[in-house]
């Protein structure tokens, strides 16, 4: 659970019909195809990065990460820097670290239900939520466990968090909000959305928090869960989490690339430009006008500089290709028409720009990738269009 590359690109728009914004969607090079489902920082450079096929630490803001080798984990959280727990595949339900993330040990029980949501509320105090709406909790420090499952079985308790000791919001599929103020005692369903297939739960303070999912949906409490309102976001888009940094600035990224940002607590939406058509599954802003992003095949984002609405929305969709690609070195673009001006930047996988020139009067551009073998990002700039093609140097 969260707690707290210089050009604009874009390829796709699943229907949104927010302002869209032009802003600086850099890669990070994770050194993993993983899919990463969930962030925790601790401060603006601290922090990790966790999939089912591994967990990255960085201490420099993203910049580079180191691999540590534990698997099976989706959902991460800690109550300070050195002590968290995560949940994962039901092999590997639980685990603990007591180092801030270098190492990781299993925990009981081993052999539950498939966990995707973690809550930790104090050092003693912690639950997780998985399939069959199971619902775990400890107050010894992971040393044992006892279930609280929700009444309704057949829920997927997809996400949780608990605001205290007592009093937490589990996050059901389809669309349900269950609360509880005894620990998980008793459960009561405060929000119910049949159609919706929700994913993330996400709460700023006692009383305000988010919930995402399917169709674009997105809503909210201000009343710690007791009632709930839906926000127009905007767009259709299958959205896959959410991250609040404060009341009013707010990210949630989904499927297709998509990146839709607050900075009104939710009243308006607007799509960022991600430059990406991978599914993003996990996001955490580390200050207003800083967020990273990440998803299917090893995918991170970041951006430093988050940028206002911009209510023109240009021509987003340039729908271009390279070939050769994989290539030997030189590739060709073709336009499909002549342009009067085109700007290609090109990015290697770490986001540092190895290229960038102009071109004029033409329809097609050959690039000569001279950089070693690996991964570049081509950004394509053309009066009201914009496109991002990655390509593969063999």
């Amino acid at each position: 659970m969260n707690r707290i590359k210089t050009t604009a690109v874009a390829l796709l728009f699943l229907g949104c019909n927010c302002p869209v914004i032009l802003a600086q969607w850099l890669p990070l090079n994770s050194g993993s195809s993983a899919r990463y489902e969930s962030f925790y920082f601790f401060d603006a450079n601290t922090g990790l990065a966790s999939s089912t096929a591994n967990v990255i630490r960085t201490s420099n803001g993203g910049s580079t990460w180191t691999t540590v080798n534990v698997t099976g984990v989706r959902d991460i959280d800690f109550i300070d820097a050195n002590n968290g727990f995560a949940a994962g595949y039901s092999s590997q339900a639980l685990k603990k670290t007591t180092n801030g993330g270098a190492s990781w040990s299993p925990l009981t029980p081993v052999n539950s239900n498939s966990l995707w949501g973690i809550s930790v509320v104090s050092t003693s105090t912690v639950y997780a939520s998985g399939t069959g709406g199971v619902v775990w909790r400890s107050t010894n420090g992971g040393l044992s466990f006892t279930p609280v499952n929700l009444p309704t079985v057949s829920d997927l308790a997809v996400d949780l968090q608990f605001l205290n000791a007592t009093t937490g919001c589990v996050l059901g599929q389809p669309g349900d909000i269950w609360r509880t103020t005894n620990s998980g005692a008793s459960w009561t369903k405060t929000h119910s959305t049949p159609a919706v297939s929700s994913t993330s739960i996400y709460f700023v303070n006692a009383t305000t928090g988010f919930a995402v999912g399917s169709g674009g949906w997105i809503i909210k409490t201000t009343d710690g869960g007791i009632t709930w309102a839906t926000l127009n976001s905007g767009s259709t888009a299958y959205l896959q989490y959410v991250h609040f940094y404060d009341v009013n600035n707010g990210i949630t990224v989904g499927i297709g690339g998509v990146i839709l940002r607050t900075t009104d607590g939710g009243t308006t939406w607007q799509q960022e430009i991600s430059g990406t058509t991978e599914d993003l599954y996990s996001c955490i802003l580390l200050s207003p006008t800083v967020a990273i992003v990440g998803g299917n095949s090893g995918t991170l984002l970041k951006n430093a500089n988050l940028q206002t609405v911009d209510t023109k929305e240009p021509e987003l969709n340039w729908a271009l290709s390279a070939a050769p690609n994989p290539c030997s070195g030189a590739v060709t673009i073709d336009l499909g028409a002549s342009r009067e001006q085109v700007t290609a930047v090109v990015s290697d996988i770490s986001g540092s720009v190895v290229r960038n020139e102009t071109f004029h009067q033409t329809s097609s551009l050959i690039l000569d990738l001279e950089g070693p073998s690996g991964i570049y990002f081509i950004s394509l700039i053309s009066d009201d269009r914009r496109a991002m093609i990655k390509v593969v140097k063999e």
